[in-house]
């Protein structure tokens, strides 16, 4: 799915609607489309091929995505040298 629309910083778009993909209604529970440059939002869901949608697009706080950072743990030389 893919829609055009500018919006305001710290606002985002929801695709909610009556089916378990989208929230089942429930705005909190529904995802979250995501930006791209040129204000193009898309989301991509899964369900079956027939499946008939009812939805809406709506406008909400963007949720804040929290990015984690990993530290690679590289092996050391066994065994280590040591000098007195």
């Amino acid at each position: 799915m893919e829609i055009v629309v500018q919006v305001a910083y710290g606002e985002a778009h929801r695709i909610v609607g009556g089916h378990p993909s989208l929230g089942n209604w429930n705005v909190d529970a529904a995802p979250q489309m995501s930006w791209s440059e040129g204000d193009v939002w898309t989301l991509d869901i899964n369900v079956p091929e027939g499946t008939d949608l009812e939805f809406k697009v709506r406008r909400c706080a963007a949720l804040r995505q929290r990015h984690r950072r990993a530290i690679a743990m590289l092996p050391l030389p066994v065994p280590l040298p040591f000098h007195n």
